[in-house]
């Protein structure tokens, strides 16, 4: 790597550094956290995932699913609301999913 290519790097890492997922999961305690991963994640591999899952230690549920980075497992988001539902009181997925398709038809 010439000098150039090492100053260019570095001012990439300092640049994205606030938004260091592994900084911002080890600083979220006390809350209760979901991690959701894809195992065919070409942008997230199941390295960093493992990384990410023991920055948020014991307080985080961690769920896997098939698929890629699109993330579009149907089993995600019942998971996902089921979470939202037991630790931040919103309602059920169907009433969710009702009300977005209504908005959605109303626009």
């Amino acid at each position: 790597m010439t000098d150039a290519q090492r100053a260019v790097q570095e001012a990439f890492v300092e640049a994205v550094a606030p938004f260091d997922a592994e900084r911002h999961l080890r600083n979220a305690a006390p809350a209760e956290l979901l991690l959701q991963f894809a195992r065919g994640d070409r942008h997230v591999s199941e390295n960093d995932a493992m990384r990410l899952v023991k920055a948020a230690g014991e307080r985080a549920v961690v769920r896997w699913y098939e698929g890629g980075h699109e993330f579009n497992d149907v089993r995600a988001l019942p998971d996902r609301a089921e979470f939202l539902r037991e630790h931040v009181g919103i309602g059920s997925i169907g009433q969710l999913l009702r009300e977005a398709t209504k908005s959605e038809n109303q626009r």
